[in-house]
């Protein structure tokens, strides 16, 4: 079966993984294995969204690393992640990394709800970053250099997190 990885929004430093259990249940309905991430949150010291991308991931790998444990295609593994939460799953196809043990991170599809995509006007990811490093280097739209897996993108045009014409660059 397809997997889908559900990870929460909240700032990069709020949530839980049970936010998105309504989420949860309704891909479990369509007959895929879903699975509601963790990732750890920022704390403005030495947690931030770095880490965060650096779960996100994990995750997927290890999804992959146990999918026949999962009874899920390991080439079938979609993320739905609303706003940092979307942030994180476009960060992982967006962003070159080591893949560990030659498993890959990179969704094989993804859903993006009201996604901070492009963040580098936006001051609060700079602040849980601190001198780690400028959000350009973490914002996917202004780093895109390979072809993305297929995406579905939903953003309202009032949204004032997440602007609408921030999403559209993406």
């Amino acid at each position: 079966r397809p997997a889908m990885i559900v990870l929460h929004g909240g700032g990069w430093n709020a949530g839980t993984p049970e936010w998105t259990y309504y989420d949860a249940e309704r891909f479990a309905g369509l007959d895929m294995v879903a699975i509601s991430g963790e990732y750890r949150l920022s704390n403005q010291k030495d947690v931030t969204p770095i880490e965060a991308m650096s779960d996100t991931r994990e995750l997927i790998r290890w999804v992959r690393r146990n999918s026949a444990e999962l009874a899920i295609d390991p080439h079938r593994i979609a993320v739905y992640g609303s706003s940092a939460g979307a942030h994180l799953a476009a960060a992982a196809a967006v962003f070159p990394h080591d893949e560990e043990d030659k498993i890959s991170a990179i969704p094989d599809a993804m859903i993006l709800v009201s996604p901070a995509v492009s963040i580098v006007d936006d001051q609060w990811p700079q602040m849980l970053l601190g001198a780690r490093a400028k959000v350009r280097t973490i914002s996917p739209t202004e780093n895109i250099t390979v072809r993305l897996p297929p995406t579905i993108v939903i953003e309202g045009a009032a949204d004032t997190e997440t602007p609408l014409p921030a999403v559209k660059r993406f």
